[in-house]
């Protein structure tokens, strides 16, 4: 299964993964966008990170270097949809 098909699946199964573009991928995506994808608060996507069961990224914000900014990648929103729908 590719990772394309993957995600049509789980959109047309109830979950709201963003549309993909064949020829643009979105590898990392902002906590308010995990929130919306997976229908949980901002607070326990930042608690899956520190659990592990979310992998993200740091990134310096473009403004202020000193700022940290997490974006989470898609390789582990993919994983969490896919333990939750074996789940149910």
């Amino acid at each position: 299964m590719t990772t394309q098909t993957f995600q049509q699946d789980l959109f047309k199964s109830g979950d709201r993964l963003p549309p993909v573009k064949p020829s643009v991928v979105k590898q990392l995506f902002r906590l308010d966008e995990v929130s919306q994808i997976l229908s949980i608060s901002v607070g326990q996507i930042r608690n899956l990170l520190d659990a592990g069961t979310l992998q993200g990224t740091l990134i310096n914000g473009a403004t202020n270097p000193q700022r940290k900014h997490v974006r989470v990648k898609r390789q582990s929103i993919e994983k969490f949809l896919a333990d939750r729908k074996r789940q149910v």
